[in-house]
């Protein structure tokens, strides 16, 4: 329920490769469920009770910010830095 990558490289990395191949359009998928079931849940309760311990030490290193959100914040939180 959160954009992918984010456990792979820091957001700003992400955002540079963006702007460097001049990207005019981002999609961002997203699960209904995420704001009818989930719009409370924070990020690393969800993705430890999912035993996926490798994405949650990936993101502690590249966005450690994205672990103490919910998932909506961290959905807001990366369309408001998409806004260029």
């Amino acid at each position: 329920m959160i954009p992918e990558g984010l456990d792979k490289r820091p957001f700003k990395d992400i955002v540079g490769m963006i702007v460097e191949h001049k990207f005019n359009y981002v999609c961002l998928t997203y699960a209904i469920y995420m704001w009818t079931r989930y719009v409370h849940d924070n990020v690393n309760v969800t993705l430890t009770s999912l035993d996926v311990l490798g994405v949650v030490q990936g993101i502690a290193k590249s966005n450690p910010s994205v672990l103490s959100m919910t998932h909506v914040q961290v959905f807001d939180s990366v369309v408001r830095k998409l806004e260029i």
